[in-house]
Order: C-alpha cells, then sequence, then structure tokens
C-alpha cells in the first residue's frame, strides 16, 4: 500500500524525539511557523506513521533507543518509496565520524543540539522539496 502524499497547503513534519520536553517544544515551534506537525518516540513508531501518511519532512534524533536515528535513515534509503524523502538528523555531539556517516546514508541536513528556533525553522525550510509552482490561467 503507497502512502498517502500531503495534499494540504502546510509541509508535514515528522519529529522522531524521544525526549518528550524537546519534542514538545520543537512541534510548538513548528507549529507557530506554519507547518503541520506530528510526533513519534521512536524510529519504529515513525516508519508506521511514515507507511500511512508521507512526510516532506523528517526531523529526527539519533539517539532513539532500540533503533536509532540512523537505523531509520538506513531503512528509509532501502525502500525506494522513501529513499529521496528529506531526513535531518539532530545529532547530541558532531564530530567527523558522524559526519561521514551522515553524508554516506545521504542524510539531507544536520541540525546539531542544543540549537535556537531560527535554526530549526530554516534548516526544516532547507530540506523542503520544491514544488511545482501552480499555473496561472491565461
Amino acid at each position: 500500500m503507497e502512502p498517502k502524499n500531503n495534499t494540504h497547503q502546510q509541509p508535514f513534519v515528522l519529529i522522531v524525539e524521544n525526549n518528550g520536553i524537546l519534542a514538545r517544544q520543537i512541534h510548538l515551534l513548528l507549529t507557530a511557523a506554519g507547518f503541520q506537525v506530528l510526533s513519534s518516540a521512536s524510529a519504529a513508531e515513525a516508519l508506521t506513521i511514515i507507511k500511512q501518511r508521507l512526510p516532506d519532512v523528517i526531523l529526527s534524533s539519533i539517539t532513539l533507543g532500540a533503533l536509532s536515528g540512523y537505523d531509520l535513515l538506513r531503512r528509509l534509503r532501502a525502500d525506494y518509496r522513501y529513499e529521496h524523502l528529506p531526513v535531518v538528523l539532530m545529532p547530541n555531539r558532531f564530530d567527523e565520524a558522524d559526519l561521514l556517516l551522515a553524508l554516506d546514508l545521504k542524510v539531507t541536513d544536520l541540525l546539531p543540539k542544543p540549537f535556537d528556533a531560527y535554526d530549526l525553522v530554516d534548516v526544516i525550510h532547507g530540506a523542503l522539496p520544491t514544488r511545482e509552482p501552480a499555473r496561472k490561467a491565461s
């Protein structure tokens, strides 16, 4: 079964974060910035959500529990339906090994924690797929 594409005007962002406080803060910030937002506390739950409703962008922590953000990204890139889905990872630390792994997995962007609201919104806007402009009637 193919996931439903987002047909709404507002871009849909799926947050994958197991820190409830941080997830709520991100949810509030992105909602205030005009995004539709849904949160998941695990990569497994996120995969279920993605199969039901395709987000425009996934914003995922790396440290999630049984399945990491890297595991989530690996599974998405291995499935032709999701291989080009924009994924922004939020590492707790940022070193060369993280960068190389993320690039190898074709991450869209990295947003190291902690970050401010402006950086968050800018990174999400930058990760959004470009959409065809609506044609005007002549």
